[in-house]
């Protein structure tokens, strides 16, 4: 499902993927590449999840998507 929300994110019109340090730190934490999020706030999680990045099902949380671990790997070679 989240597969397809990156997808029309990407071809919405001119892609651009912007991301805060928190959706970068809740990112790498949710795919085991950084430490955990300790605040209380579900915004980043939200906004990477409206970006196709992570998906969220009932009783399970969030979890990355293919997308959203390409982006974590990014992110690492990155130096993040």
């Amino acid at each position: 499902m989240s597969d397809e929300v990156f997808r029309e994110y990407v071809r919405g019109s001119a892609f651009s993927l912007t991301l805060s340090k928190r959706m970068i730190g809740v990112l790498l934490y949710l795919c085991d590449k950084g430490p955990e999020d300790e605040r209380l706030n579900l915004a980043p999680y939200q906004a990477l999840h409206r970006r196709g990045l992570v998906d969220f099902k009932e009783g399970q949380g969030y979890s990355p998507t293919i997308a959203g671990m390409k982006v974590a790997d990014l992110l690492k070679i990155a130096g993040f």
